[in-house]
């Protein structure tokens, strides 16, 4: 009886899913600014200070570009059109760094929610009739 108590007592402190702290505009910037510093000085490697945050970034640009690829594969309309040739992850990093950059207010919202609108005004599609 005291080892469930003492669990119940402990399970009452932990976070609950909902409760995760989610990452923000500042530190999707972070990450961004990291890929593109490793971009500029010409090398693979990423600051491990910025591990976590990098590696967020990445994830985010990725998962931004497969969901439109695959949208776009089932027959959706786009709300980001890359150029035909493609582009690099860098490139999409940098977009992001640039708007984020220039949307200082930005800094506090939710980071998954920034990285789209920056591509989106990055890359446009063509207006549909």
């Amino acid at each position: 009886m005291r080892l469930a108590i003492g669990l119940l007592a402990i399970c009452c402190f932990l976070p609950a899913p909902g409760q995760a702290q989610n990452l923000i505009g500042a530190d999707l910037l972070a990450g961004c600014e990291s890929v593109v510093a490793s971009d500029q000085a010409g090398t693979d490697d990423l600051y491990p200070v910025q591990a976590i945050k990098t590696g967020y970034c990445l994830g985010t640009l990725q998962g931004i570009t497969t969901s439109v690829l695959v949208a776009q594969g089932d027959g959706f309309a786009p709300h980001i059109c890359y150029p035909a040739a493609g582009v690099r992850i860098r490139d999409l990093a940098t977009v992001t760094v640039d708007f984020l950059r220039r949307n200082p207010q930005l800094a506090s919202q939710d980071a998954a929610l920034l990285a789209t609108p920056a591509l989106m005004n990055a890359y446009p599609c063509a207006a549909r009739p």
